[in-house]
């Protein structure tokens, strides 16, 4: 019988401000990518930096754990939801507590499933040299409008994104309402209502190569500042290169659009994250993980 583990994963996190709200987990059968969704309540009900910060950083290392028993990922989710639900307490939170985009891969026996809840990108790499990306866009779609906005808003004015983005902030708190609706979008928070809605894609394990899991800041590189020009040579560059220079470059890139006009976006910099990992197939003790 052949054994999967992921082999070797590489990975790199780079902060977009004083707190990074992405996390990251990894075991030999589960890949893990949290992205926290920025916090528009007043105050924090944790005692963390954020409680985006607090939500990414439990979640992700109970994730990749719970995940190891084998039940089906939106099951361990929302099991893992409620533990953290017990743990943030019954404060009012005016309904804008800590939410977070989910992605995971995980192999069970001879199959590997991508789980996505959010705007996190996987791109699954396959033996006949094709390239697969799951990602959900309904919170990019929401997203665009309000940056639309942003930059109607500062057209012909001196204002900076950080003038700005206060006058978007109704329009902003009016989207975050509207997770885990059908009007809306599905993301992990601590009611767990978004765990079965899910975009789920199952490959045979025989047919995968590689899977390169990322948050939005640093799927940046394809769909917003073009690093990148295609989904297919943006999983190469990574499994050459590592996540090293992909990430200098978008840095870079973003860095000199810093008033966000050649690029039109929320904030200058996002918490951008990535793991890539190869999948080893074995036998017993000469797995390689």
């Amino acid at each position: 019988m052949t054994d999967y583990c992921w082999s070797v994963p590489r990975s790199l996190s780079v902060p977009g401000s004083l707190v990074n709200e992405d996390a990251l987990a990894v075991s030999g059968s589960s890949l893990v990518m949290i992205d926290g969704a920025s916090g528009l309540g007043a105050g924090r009900m944790t005692g963390w930096p954020s409680d985006p910060h607090w939500f990414a950083h439990s979640l992700a290392p109970l994730l990749v754990e719970r995940l190891a028993d084998g039940r089906p990922v939106a099951v361990v989710l929302a099991a893992c939801l409620a533990e953290l639900r017990a743990e943030y307490g019954e404060g009012d939170d005016g309904g804008l507590g800590p939410s977070a985009s989910v992605l995971v891969a995980r192999i069970t026996g001879a199959e590997v499933e991508v789980y996505s809840l959010g705007d996190c990108l996987a791109l699954v790499g396959l033996t006949d040299g094709s390239v697969h990306a799951v990602r959900d866009g309904a919170v990019g779609e929401l997203d665009a409008v309000v940056v639309e906005r942003l930059q109607e808003l500062r057209r012909g004015t001196a204002l900076t994104p950080a003038d700005a983005r206060p006058l978007v902030q109704d329009l902003l708190v009016g989207n975050r309402r509207l997770r885990n609706t059908p009007e809306g979008y599905w993301i992990a928070d601590l009611s767990g209502a978004g765990a079965p809605h899910a975009l789920r894609r199952t490959y045979a394990a025989s047919e995968l190569l590689d899977v390169a899991l990322m948050t939005d800041g640093f799927a940046a590189a394809l769909d917003l500042a073009a690093v990148v020009a295609t989904p297919e040579t943006f999983l190469q560059d990574l499994r050459l290169h590592g996540p090293g220079p992909t990430m200098d470059a978008l840095v870079a890139r973003l860095a000199a659009d810093a008033d966000c006009t050649r690029f039109p976006r929320l904030k200058p910099m996002d918490d951008s994250s990535v793991v890539v990992a190869a999948l080893h197939a074995g036998s017993g003790l000469q797995r390689q993980c």
